[in-house]
């Protein structure tokens, strides 16, 4: 009887690539095989029932969170995977894909957090001289707490809010010296 890898496993191996963590998603894969093959024996079988497993949790995860256009731009995994018998060939496969899948996720998710990023810059600048504009204010428009919204805006601005808000006032002071 073979096993395959847990649920919880899964929802681990699962969580690594939504978040773009092509490096932990492998470790975790190979910690999975080599626990497996330990238990059940290093078998032809017993490795392509585990490598298929794999490849089926790849495909489920990758039609559930990339795109049709991605995903058909990258097809000939699934097909160089199955006409390949060798199991480290296949595992070298599966990984090309995670780090495929892992890269668009990322790309996804840096362009999530500069649209964030722009929002914030154009509130700030609509609303800079507001009296009671502070980080509280602007998390809670943005629905995060105060500490998390500066370090968010600072890691992809390089900016803290606070040293941005004087920024604005100081180039607005700057410009209505220049009309005067």
């Amino acid at each position: 009887s073979h096993r395959t890898f847990s649920l919880q496993k899964e929802i681990e191996f699962t969580d690594y690539v939504c978040r773009g963590d092509s490096d932990s998603a492998i470790r975790l894969l190979r910690e999975i095989y080599q626990e497996d093959i330990s238990v059940m024996g290093d078998t032809d079988e017993m490795q392509e029932c585990l490598l298929w497993n794999f490849a089926i949790s790849v495909r489920r995860i990758e039609s559930s969170i990339i795109s049709e256009q991605d995903i058909s731009e990258n097809a000939g995994w699934m097909k160089l995977f199955s006409q390949n018998e060798a199991a480290e060939t296949r595992m070298h496969v599966l990984e090309g894909r995670i780090r495929q899948m892992c890269l668009v996720i990322q790309k996804e998710l840096m362009d999530k957090d500069q649209a964030t990023v722009r929002q914030i810059k154009n509130y700030i600048q609509q609303h800079y001289q507001s009296i009671d504009l502070s980080n509280g204010m602007i998390a809670e428009r943005f629905h995060m707490n105060a500490a998390y919204l500066s370090t968010f805006f600072k890691k992809n601005f390089q900016f803290a809010v606070f040293n941005f808000i004087i920024c604005i006032i100081e180039i607005t002071i700057c410009n209505c010296n220049t009309v005067s």
